[in-house]
């Protein structure tokens, strides 16, 4: 057993987020580990050490056993990349993103501690080492909604110019789940409409604030949910005002806060958001 999981552990000695978070690191701490793909992500020309390996758009799965719904995997990375672009209008770069699927919690549990130590114990991670991005995960019930939460940490940060604390936390939390329930299908929904009831609204500002993903706790994963759910399907003024921050922070611009531009150009907002909210209750 030891022999095998070696094999298994060997890639990522050669290359370059409960389940989430992605791991904002330091490039100083991350120059420091083993490197993750050098050997096996780096080209089709260095023959493989993982036991599967497939291809689904822009992403490449390396598993350590087959999977029985690998085209099911395939197809979740894929849609979302395409609704990820299509719905905030970017153009994300077609640089291979590596997928590293563990057949089960206490095998990706070991692969994790032998690597990479110094992280937290997630169910899933999104680590960006040296310009390649990985996406670590097992196989589980709830694996499609680790995929997509994850996968839109590695698309918007893609580039060299991060995107906030609050607003990638909140696309992750709005996208994780099936387009079909974006609209009103996330678990969120009932307790901001509870908010919503008692005149209540999260402050973007303070959201805006949030530097350490330590500081994010379930309110705020919600209330950034609850933000970016109100920006996208409130009217088609709202969505232009996040789709053109997200541009302009992508491109390295510098931009006032969103909730500046949200309070000049929609001094009603309170009184949107609530309405917004109340309405999908009903």
């Amino acid at each position: 057993m030891e022999r095998l999981m070696q094999k298994l552990l060997d890639p990522v000695m050669s290359w370059s987020g409960p389940r989430r978070r992605w791991l904002r690191c330091s490039i100083a701490g991350l120059m420091a580990w083993p490197l993750a793909g050098d050997a096996c992500c780096d080209g089709d020309e260095r023959p493989s050490r993982w036991p599967y390996e497939w291809d689904a758009g822009q992403f490449r799965i390396h598993a350590d056993r087959d999977v029985v719904a690998r085209a099911e995997v395939g197809h979740e990375l894929e849609q979302l990349s395409t609704d990820v672009t299509q719905v905030l209008q970017l153009t994300i770069p077609r640089s291979t993103m590596h997928v590293i699927l563990l057949s089960n919690e206490s095998e990706y549990r070991r692969y994790m501690q032998h690597y990479f130590p110094g992280l937290p114990e997630r169910r899933a991670l999104f680590v960006q080492q040296r310009g390649k991005s990985m996406l670590f995960a097992h196989q589980h019930p709830e694996l499609a909604i680790d995929l997509r939460h994850e996968s839109v940490h590695a698309l918007l940060n893609e580039q060299a110019h991060a995107v906030p604390l609050w607003l990638d936390e909140g696309l992750a939390e709005y996208f994780e789940v099936p387009a079909g329930d974006r609209w009103r299908g996330h678990s969120h929904l009932a307790s901001i409409t509870e908010l919503a009831n008692d005149d209540a609204w999260p402050d973007l500002a303070s959201l805006e604030s949030l530097t350490d993903v330590a500081s994010m706790n379930t309110e705020r994963y919600r209330d950034a949910w609850a933000w970016v759910h109100f920006l996208l399907h409130r009217h088609q003024e709202t969505r232009q005002f996040l789709v053109n921050h997200l541009q302009a922070l992508r491109s390295g611009a510098a931009v006032p806060p969103l909730s500046r531009t949200v309070a000049m150009h929609l001094p009603q907002w309170r009184e949107l958001f609530t309405a917004h909210f109340r309405s999908l209750a009903g």
